[in-house]
């Protein structure tokens, strides 16, 4: 659970700086920003992702749900018995329910990726026809 937890912040954290990072221009994100946004909590995250429309309101209310699950869980594992069949069934629905959201912010961050992908080639296309103007007009 908690791993998945760890590659779902990862995804929104990539998301993040790939998605503010321009196509059109030779920009990378100063590193103190990068560290900055590195640092930004799962609750932050998730809710930038929500105002930005990377995510929709039913995936943000269940990736909220899986967060909190895991805060709970982080603060009692100590006193759960992990033997108990009850428990371990609880914490594989748990984990199964992360994995489902997990995919579902892949997809979506896959699909964001893949039209990031026409446009940069649209923009190199774009930027070899302009080369070639410029080619042949100069003496």
């Amino acid at each position: 659970m908690f791993l998945i937890h760890g590659y779902i912040e990862a995804y929104l954290i990539d998301w993040l700086l790939i998605g503010s990072t321009p196509i059109s221009k030779k920009l990378t994100l100063p590193l103190d920003v990068i560290k900055t946004i590195e640092r930004i909590g799962f609750y932050k995250l998730i809710n930038i992702h929500l105002v930005l429309k990377n995510i929709d309101k039913d995936l943000y209310s269940k990736a909220i749900k899986l967060n909190e699950v895991r805060n709970d869980f982080a603060h009692k594992i100590i006193k759960i018995d992990i033997n108990d069949k009850k428990n371990k069934n609880e914490i594989k629905k748990i984990a199964l329910e992360g994995i489902i959201i997990c995919y579902e912010i892949i997809e979506l961050y896959k699909e964001f990726l893949d039209e990031r992908v026409k446009k940069i080639e649209k923009e190199i296309k774009r930027r070899k026809r302009l080369k070639n103007v410029r080619k042949r007009k100069s003496p």
